[in-house]
């Protein structure tokens, strides 16, 4: 019994092994000629596929596309496997990664029929970067890693038409600050790893692809998602209809011209109410958008309405005002209708510039602006509802050398007119100054330094008195307020001097401190007590005279931080 069932497995092995010798020897017996003249139609196909494929992507882009092949022995049992490839490259390797790999298709021969080994492409994979499949000349395995580049890599055994269901994994580090190295998960040391690698893909080389002979450049337009099926318009409205993925120059025409016409360069122009096809004729193909015309829809807008930014025409009402009670600046202006009568609110923005007559710029914002900030008035323009206001707080203005000034702005209306709005120049007389940070500071000096006598209001320093009443700061040469002064009020930029009976201003900002100084005196005054009187005032202001009443006990205007702040450097 154990001889017979002995007899019977030897036979069986004998019988298979015949039958695979016998398999492998009739597709060995066919010529390498035979074995690519049946390829010849495979790679065919396997062009006009691809190409169906190319022209669904969604994409507006459009590549010189080829088909290569390459007939190439894989598994070194005598047939040939022939490699495909869709590429936009001039040329192309089966060991580039990069030359559109993912498109790869390989068949075999078994048994006298062609076998796919790796299926033609269901879908176009446009820059998906999954799959990409190398070949390597001194190796029988297929690298079919999953990622675009050399870091991770996928190598199945492939045999006889057939590719191994598991396959060993090599991943290598993608940076150069990492440092790992992995076969099948595992991590291995770097030498390990290229050894194991090498032994996969030998030298790294491939094999070169050739073009396929009638593969072109892509012009051709397949019927399908090349053009927009349908376009509605209101009358007098256009609307630019585009081929896709063509080069070919399209010839436009409208089934009925009494409803919409089209240009050469496909520029659909409604003219009344109805509906029309439109034809695009690239070659032999018509692709076709259906074009449905409607009424224009009239829209009545009443003051103070919220509309679109394209209905604005026009900017009126403009205005800048300040308000004592709030401290700040308002800026106004209205949005009209084309009826230049209506005022409506819509969205946008305001660029506002704010400049002191000394051409400092001391504020410049763009603020945004919609619904809520519309529906206001104006004193100036008096019962003129429905403007936009736009405030600004003097503190956020940065302090100049002048309180006059010039704001100016421009309005951008948010899908509106091209360009901006302009608001036009508007004069200030109420900007911040930095003379009133010096007063405050001098007020803060005199307190600190000066020594209250028993006179109430004033200080003295040494034969220097100076009274302060609120907002004015008052220099006497004498210690009890008596004889010249200068009388200085916040807020000012103007000083006022007296000599005995006569009283001069002058602007602070412009007065050097010496007798040359050319005071315009009240009263009738001679050129030589002119000539006086400013010296005398200068002595108080600066102390440039050697009379030591102005310096007595080191003490003088110069001590008190008055020098700095009438000299300090606009």
């Amino acid at each position: 019994m154990k001889q017979c069932k002995k007899i019977i497995g030897l036979l069986l092995f004998l019988g298979i092994a015949g039958v695979m010798l016998f398999s492998s020897k009739s597709n060995a017996q066919i010529s390498k000629t035979k074995q690519h003249a049946m390829y010849r139609g495979l790679i065919k196909k396997y062009d006009s596929h691809m190409r169906k494929l190319y022209v669904k992507q969604d994409t507006d882009s459009v590549y010189a596309m080829y088909t290569y092949y390459a007939f190439v022995d894989i598994d070194k049992n005598g047939i040939d496997e022939c490699i495909m490839r869709f590429v936009g490259d001039n040329k192309c390797n089966t060991a580039d990664i990069y030359s559109f790999g993912e498109t790869t298709c390989i068949y075999s021969i078994v048994k006298g029929k062609l076998k796919p080994v790796i299926k033609m492409p269901k879908f176009y994979p446009y820059m998906c970067h999954t799959e990409y499949c190398t070949i390597y000349k001194k190796s029988n395995y297929i690298d079919r890693g999953f990622s675009h580049g050399y870091e991770d890599r996928m190598f199945y055994a492939y045999k006889n038409g057939k590719l191994a269901k598991l396959a060993t994994s090599f991943i290598a580090p993608k940076y150069s600050n990492e440092t790992y190295y992995q076969i099948n998960h595992n991590t291995v040391t770097r030498s390990y790893y290229k050894k194991k690698l090498k032994a996969k893909i030998g030298n790294g080389k491939g094999y070169p692809m050739k073009r396929f002979k009638s593969s072109k450049t892509l012009k051709y337009i397949p019927c399908g998602r090349e053009i927009i099926k349908n376009v509605k318009l209101a009358v007098g409205k256009s609307y630019k209809l585009k081929v896709k993925h063509t080069k070919v120059k399209v010839k436009w025409s409208s089934k009925n011209k009494k409803i919409a016409t089209v240009t050469s360069k496909g520029v659909v122009k409604a003219k009344k109410t109805g509906s029309t096809i439109i034809v695009a004729k690239v070659k032999n193909k018509k692709l076709k958008c259906k074009v449905t015309v409607r009424k224009v829809k009239i829209v009545s807008y009443r003051n103070g309405s919220y509309v679109p930014g394209s209905y604005i025409e026009y900017m009126a009402d403009k205005s800048v005002e300040y308000s004592p009670a709030d401290n700040e600046f308002r800026v106004f202006f209205s949005l009209q209708l084309k009826d230049g009568k209506t005022r409506v609110a819509t969205d946008g923005k305001i660029m506002i510039n704010i400049n002191n007559d000394k051409k400092q710029s001391v504020y410049d914002d763009t603020i945004e602006f919609g619904k809520k900030d519309f529906g206001e008035w104006t004193w100036r323009y008096s019962g003129t509802k429905y403007s936009c206001c736009i405030r600004i707080p003097v503190s956020k203005i940065q302090k100049g050398l002048s309180k006059k000034g010039t704001l100016d702005f421009k309005v951008y209306i948010n899908n509106g007119v091209v360009g901006a709005l302009n608001g036009g120049k508007h004069t200030l007389n109420n900007l911040p100054e930095v003379f009133d940070d010096n007063f405050d500071r001098i007020v803060s000096y005199v307190k600190e330094r000066g020594e209250f006598s028993a006179f109430g209001d004033y200080c003295t320093h040494g034969y220097v008195s100076v009274s302060m009443k609120e907002n004015t700061i008052e220099f006497f040469e004498n210690h009890d307020r008596k004889g010249n002064s200068v009388k200085i009020t916040k807020g000012k930029k103007t000083a006022l001097a007296t000599v005995g009976t006569h009283t001069a201003e002058f602007d602070i900002s412009t007065y050097k401190g010496d007798a040359s100084d050319n005071l315009n005196w009240s009263g009738d005054v001679s050129a030589t007590d002119k000539i006086m009187y400013n010296t005398l005032i200068a002595n108080v202001l600066k102390n440039i005279s050697n009379d030591a009443s102005l310096n007595a006990f080191g003490s003088s205007l110069q001590g008190i931080g008055f020098v700095e702040y009438m000299f300090k450097k606009w």
